[in-house]
């Protein structure tokens, strides 16, 4: 039941001290669906934070679903790891593109200014920009 587990606060500059309290709370929060807890579980896998080592394959599947839930930071993430392979995570351009515009078209500012730098490098037309949607 989503209602009786708290929010958690928006996690997006998580510490090595703030990662070793309350994590089973923080997972318990995200398998319930609360979306910031969500990316927050993925920050802690992606740097390996309280979860030794890094887990870039945990990390995508905590970030895929903070996205797939509206999470524009996620979502952006998710671009990222298209983008460069994270993790073996398969190499797909057109799809990290799709995650970018979703994360930018959602108010994430680090993904209008990466497409907007697409756009005036010549490496994708806006007609192609507009047309995209989230892999």
């Amino acid at each position: 039941m989503i209602s009786s587990v708290p929010a958690a606060p928006r996690y997006r500059d998580i510490t090595d001290e703030d990662s070793h309290q309350g994590f089973d709370a923080l997972r318990e929060r995200a398998e319930h669906g609360d979306c910031n807890s969500m990316f927050a579980m993925a920050l802690h896998y992606d740097r390996g934070l309280g979860v030794a080592p890094q887990d870039f394959t945990e990390a995508f599947r905590w970030y895929r679903r903070a996205a797939e839930a509206g999470d524009r930071d996620a979502m952006f993430e998710l671009a990222r790891y298209y983008d460069e392979g994270v993790g073996g995570v398969i190499q797909d351009f057109d799809i990290s593109l799709r995650w970018c515009r979703a994360a930018a078209v959602a108010g994430q500012i680090s993904a209008m200014v990466t497409l907007g730098e697409e756009l005036h490098i010549g490496k994708k037309s806006l007609e192609m920009i507009l047309n995209l949607s989230p892999g």
